[in-house]
């Protein structure tokens, strides 16, 4: 199966939102109760994500599988880390909102691939208890670095990959 990646437009917003919820979905069927709560919020990130270029979509077979934003430059989630520190502070990537199709194997491999060949440092960031997405970030190398908080205030689980980063810093710490 041959995979793309191309921007999303407002003509994809339908598609954006139902990958959103079938994520949602498959969270919770996993018991991961604690993620993508505020549904509504989650779809307006996209939203603004979609009107400013950083979202996309990956397709194969002309069937769309997979979304995820990615904007360029300084996050303000990330400025603080608790028990840790960024070992890379050029201009980065943020990788948010991954959600797919959970019958197609290989997309997150695909997606952070991809990332990596057109940015030169990526973050990346989820809940403690979204254990198929940890398992993903350290399997495609990110290096964990500690906890961020976000807008409403609850902890997640911060990662960083940078070209050129040892592959020894890219282990990271146990959960």
């Amino acid at each position: 199966m041959e995979m793309k990646i191309r921007k999303a437009t407002r003509k994809d917003e339908f598609l954006v939102k139902e990958l959103i919820q079938h994520g949602q979905d498959r969270m919770r069927n996993m018991g991961n109760y604690s993620q993508w709560n505020n549904l509504e919020r989650v779809w307006e990130l996209a939203m603004l994500d979609l009107d400013r270029g950083e979202c996309y979509l990956l397709e194969a077979n002309r069937e769309v599988l997979a979304t995820f934003c990615l904007p360029i430059g300084k996050d303000p989630t990330y400025t603080y880390v608790e028990g840790g520190q960024w070992s890379y502070e050029g201009e980065y990537g943020t990788l948010h909102r991954i959600a797919s199709k959970s019958e197609v194997k290989g997309i997150g491999r695909f997606i952070m691939d991809w990332a990596k060949s057109n940015c030169n440092a990526l973050r990346i960031d989820t809940h403690e208890d979204n254990l198929p997405m940890i398992a993903v970030i350290e399997a495609n190398e990110f290096r964990y670095v500690g906890t961020i908080y976000v807008e409403d205030g609850t902890p997640r689980r911060a990662y960083e990959w940078y070209r050129g980063m040892n592959k020894q810093d890219g282990v990271s710490q146990e959960l």
